[in-house]
């Protein structure tokens, strides 16, 4: 019992600790923090289109790859009308 209760009094103290000694963040930071966790700095991707109207349907599948959010290149894969297009950004 008296092990819980030093455990227990360890992690409260930690957490004190912590908030008061913490660096204090705007919200833009954070946010900005958090998109480049979630985008890295190189992202490869396979997607896929689908469009639905009334009366007819059309797909679209491409491969994309990016290097941080200044370089990109988009390569059509289908349909065979559009097999081979690519989209570049640069900037």
């Amino acid at each position: 019992m008296k092990m819980n209760n030093f455990l227990s009094l360890s992690l409260f103290i930690s957490l004190v600790l912590f908030s008061v000694f913490a660096p204090e963040e705007d919200g833009k930071e954070i946010l900005r923090k958090a998109d480049a966790r979630m985008r890295g700095t190189t992202a490869i991707t396979e997607m896929s289109i689908k469009i639905v109207r009334p009366s007819w349907t059309r797909e679209m599948t491409m491969k994309s790859w990016s290097k941080g959010d200044k370089l990109a290149m988009v390569l059509i894969t289908s349909p065979a009308k559009e097999k081979g297009i690519v989209f570049l950004k640069r900037n």
